[in-house]
């Protein structure tokens, strides 16, 4: 199995991740639980005790989801390397992902529109109070 950064799962190679940086020697792993609810914590705990049982996983992914903690999930199993068992848990927490960006994506799609009215109206009010303007100055 090829090793990968410990902070963003790139190949490794060299002394440093030539995608995020992190130096390899100094890394601390501790820094990736900073901030981490201990509720994920303890239940990332309770998954590798039983690792075969797919209600804790599916726990761990909701309650990360949840507490905003994807990022700490992914890596954890992405630490499992080629596990079955991890493969289909990225999968999941991307799949989720990518219907959290959709969703987001989907309500910035809606904006637009009202912006437009809001530009057009402002637009409109402008011609107006030109067109008095000149009204004003023509007589």
């Amino acid at each position: 199995m090829e090793e990968s950064c410990p902070k963003c799962g790139w190949p490794r190679s060299g002394e440093a991740c030539p995608r995020c940086g992190v130096v390899f020697d100094r890394f601390d792993e501790k820094v990736l639980e900073e901030g981490v609810s201990p509720e994920v914590l303890k239940l990332w705990e309770h998954v590798e005790e039983d690792w075969d049982d797919r209600g804790r996983h599916a726990l761990f992914v909701e309650q990360a989801i949840l507490l905003g903690a994807l990022g700490y999930a992914a890596g954890c199993y992405r630490k499992k390397g080629d596990d079955p068992v991890a493969r289909d848990q990225l999968e999941r927490i991307s799949s989720r992902l990518e219907q959290s960006l959709n969703a987001t994506a989907d309500s910035r799609e809606a904006a637009p529109s009202s912006r437009r009215l809001t530009t057009a109206i402002a637009v409109i009010l402008l011609l107006a109070l030109a067109g008095l303007v000149f009204w004003f100055l023509a007589r």
